[in-house]
């Protein structure tokens, strides 16, 4: 086909892909009816996408029914059907599935308190860190190495909240669960006739603007050869040294992010023969960026 005969009339791949929403109990022959006038109007294909109101138990039976018909008529039809990898966004819970699974699998965030009294600050949950501070927060030390001679003016606990919810996105177990109870499930009902790809949307850090998990300090110091919970506080405070521990901080949260998710989505749709495209939480700027991805371009 010549170019000018592919621009007047483009084939598939070269069409736009809509989201095709998903929201009541599926039916697959009317799926079917819709994938025709889908044709009718010209599109390239459809990503088969999961929303809110739908009905249908999701990455099951009738959910793989409803998938099964997508593939079959579109393909017919010569569209391209996706699917997209989630009930609903951001990516990686497997419609509760992960989640389920428990507090491993759960999203933390990084917390701060201050206190001017070690004794208010008894009370403190999930304490990664306690600290002094001299004044102005110009140095902190952990409490265990306070140097006789410094004059301390308040104190600080370092702790992490937890989101049942949502995944905890650094850590490669989490993913690994994501990918069997989704990527494995598809594979498992359609083998070499699954769906042209996943689309994943909208991964992020959680549960705050500074992430936290349970294998960050060693990750952390396998990274830059010091201990994290020696200097926590710096992620929060202009303390002295901040600017290096902000800097390394983010780096070994951006690798966790991109190798123990992306990557290993990436590598299991190599493997399968099928692509992987998608997009990322909070790509308008570069401090959006950091708080929601650490950083979209790695990816």
């Amino acid at each position: 086909m010549q170019l000018s005969q592919k621009l007047s009339n483009p084939p598939a791949e070269n069409r736009s892909i809509p989201f095709w929403s998903w929201n009541d109990v599926l039916d697959p022959e009317e799926l079917r009816a819709q994938i025709r006038e889908m044709a009718k109007a010209k599109v390239g294909g459809y990503f088969m996408h999961a929303r809110s109101g739908l009905k249908t138990t999701y990455l099951g039976k009738p959910w793989f029914e409803a998938i099964a018909a997508g593939l079959d008529e579109g393909r017919k039809e010569g569209l391209l059907p996706w699917a997209y990898d989630e009930e609903g966004w951001p990516s990686g819970f497997a419609g509760g599935k992960v989640t389920a699974l428990g507090d491993a699998y759960h999203a933390r965030g990084l917390r701060m308190q201050t206190a001017k009294t070690k004794e208010e600050l008894e009370q403190a949950e999930n304490v990664l860190g306690l600290y002094a501070h001299t004044q102005d927060y110009a140095k902190v030390y952990p409490l265990d190495k306070v140097p006789s001679d410094a004059v301390i003016s308040g104190y600080i606990a370092m702790t992490h909240s937890v989101s049942p919810y949502y995944i905890d996105i650094l850590n490669p177990i989490t993913t690994k669960a994501f990918i069997e109870a989704t990527h494995e499930a598809y594979y498992e009902q359609f083998g070499d006739q699954m769906p042209e790809g996943f689309f994943t949307d909208e991964p992020r850090l959680s549960e705050g603007p500074i992430p936290w998990s349970y294998i960050m300090g060693d990750e952390f110091r396998n990274d830059h050869g010091y201990e994290l919970l020696d200097v926590l506080p710096a992620l929060y405070l202009p303390c002295e040294g901040f600017e290096a521990v902000r800097t390394d901080f983010w780096a070994t949260v951006s690798r966790l992010f991109v190798h123990s998710y992306m990557e290993q989505l990436y590598l299991w749709c190599e493997k399968h023969h099928i692509k992987l495209t998608g997009h990322m939480m909070m790509e308008e700027g570069l401090y959006s960026q950091m708080t929601g991805t650490s950083g979209s371009m790695p990816f």
